[in-house]
């Protein structure tokens, strides 16, 4: 029996995202990194029967082993360090927001509603729908990288704090999508790096007014803004879902200092 001896280091995984023109369908085309320290397992969700059907005997027999990802909720969850080229995207991703201008912001209107998601809808020019992410493996084979359509971000955590990397914001967040996935992606290629300017505690002004107090001296400082989404319907041989409802209940946002 023949072993491969080659050994991968988790570090060497990358993660890939990137808008879709056609909501769901999946677009590997010039991704954007994640400046990611960790990624874990995605969470898969698979529809798994085994309980023993009728028939002869009275034991599980191979036949009665049903597993299906069809019409199931996958989970891509990261941390890492937030980038002037990523963070961006992201938080255009999380708010369904295009950022304003005069000052620069994404703003949540009290009236806010998300942007319709509907699967199979073309001509997206936007990063407000859903998009397409890739966890890229460097496994020799190019053949073993895995990409999820159809997503969106569901979650995202900002965070910096002086005693931590010199106040250097951290990010973490969640990717979802009822797609089916495809396990066995050539692995993306021209991927857009990610920015070596980062974002730190430290640029918050010394006039920061909290509550109304002003010149107020920030250590610890986060963000979380959360947008639950459900995927409804079930179209195609792979079980699509027909539309992702957004900012279900609500879409909230809480700030720690």
């Amino acid at each position: 029996m023949a072993l491969d001896g080659q050994a991968l280091s988790p570090k060497e995984y990358l993660l890939a995202f990137k808008p879709e023109t056609t909501q769901g369908t999946k677009n590997v085309a010039t991704m954007n990194l994640i400046n990611i320290d960790s990624i874990p397992s995605p969470s898969l969700n698979l529809t798994q029967v085994v309980d023993p059907r009728n028939g002869a005997g009275r034991t599980a027999k191979v036949a009665d082993a049903f597993t299906s990802e069809k019409g199931t909720r996958k989970e891509i969850s990261f941390s890492g360090v937030a980038d002037a080229t990523t963070l961006p995207i992201l938080l255009q991703a999380i708010t369904t927001t295009a950022v304003g201008t005069s000052p620069a912001s994404y703003d949540i209107a009290g009236s806010y509603t998300p942007p319709d998601v509907e699967i199979g809808i073309g001509s997206i020019s936007d990063s407000l729908h859903t998009f397409t992410v890739a966890i890229s493996n460097p496994e020799t084979g190019n053949d073993h990288s895995t990409v999820f359509p159809g997503c969106v971000l569901t979650s995202l955590s900002l965070s910096g704090s002086i005693s931590a990397q010199s106040g250097r914001v951290m990010v973490s967040g969640t990717w979802a999508t009822g797609m089916v996935a495809d396990y066995a992606h050539a692995r993306p290629t021209s991927t857009v790096a990610y920015s070596s300017t980062n974002y730190s505690i430290n640029q918050f002004s010394t006039t920061t007014t909290v509550a109304g107090v002003a010149n107020c001296v920030i250590s610890d400082w986060t963000l979380n803004i959360e947008n639950p989404s459900e995927m409804v319907g079930f179209q195609g041989s792979n079980g699509e879902p027909q539309a992702v409802v957004r900012a279900v209940p609500e879409i909230s946002v809480s700030c720690g200092l």
